[in-house]
């Protein structure tokens, strides 16, 4: 009775062959097109990377170098900040390179750069942003761009109520002239328009 209700090796691996897949098996599999926009898009991103890193690490070589011409006493502090930040920078550097060959980033890099990323324009129109900041606060000092900056932000690309918008600008303002102005002692500057009313000599 037991040996005729006992299923043979042969029946049994049938049965297993025959059974619905579970786990990972029974994931459909990517297609090629999905593939090649997964493969494309951690280039793109391996990519952005590999040059914001290098932008970073020539960036505060400079600064290491400027740092280089001030009296000991004045440079200290950027000395501090800045070969902790350079080593990292550079480690990192190392091992996005040795994740993807240097070609392959100027290849992405030229691909960006002919207007065929979509996620590197995004990050350009950014930049832009950013540039427009850094000119803003040259002409006007940083709590009026900052101001801006975050109206033009809220308002105008994420499309916020006024009532935020001008909530979180102001708190955000005043927070970082209190933090400077009063809790470090720090004059932020006021950019060349105050200078030139204040008396100082701009051009």
């Amino acid at each position: 009775m037991t040996a005729a209700t006992t299923p043979t090796q042969s029946q049994a691996v049938e049965a297993v062959n025959h059974a619905p897949a579970t786990g990972p098996e029974a994931t459909p599999a990517v297609s090629a097109a999905e593939a090649e926009a997964i493969e494309t898009a951690r280039a793109d991103s391996h990519a952005l990377e590999t040059g914001f890193v290098i932008l970073l690490l020539l960036l505060s070589v400079a600064a290491f170098l400027e740092a280089l011409t001030y009296e000991l006493v004045s440079s200290r502090i950027a000395f501090v900040a800045l070969v902790p930040l350079i080593a990292l920078l550079t480690a990192q550097l190392v091992r996005l390179l040795r994740a993807d060959s240097l070609a392959s980033v100027r290849a992405r890099a030229s691909e960006a750069l002919a207007g065929r990323v979509p996620s590197f324009r995004k990050m350009i129109g950014m930049v832009w942003w950013l540039i427009a900041l850094l000119l803003t606060i040259a002409v006007a000092g940083h709590y009026i761009a900052i101001a801006g900056f975050l109206t033009v932000l809220m308002r105008g690309l994420a499309r916020e109520p006024w009532r935020i918008t001008l909530i979180v600008t102001v708190a955000t303002t005043a927070l970082i002239y209190a933090a400077f102005e009063w809790g470090f002692d720090i004059e932020l500057y006021r950019g060349l328009v105050y200078r030139y009313f204040a008396g100082y000599r701009v051009f």
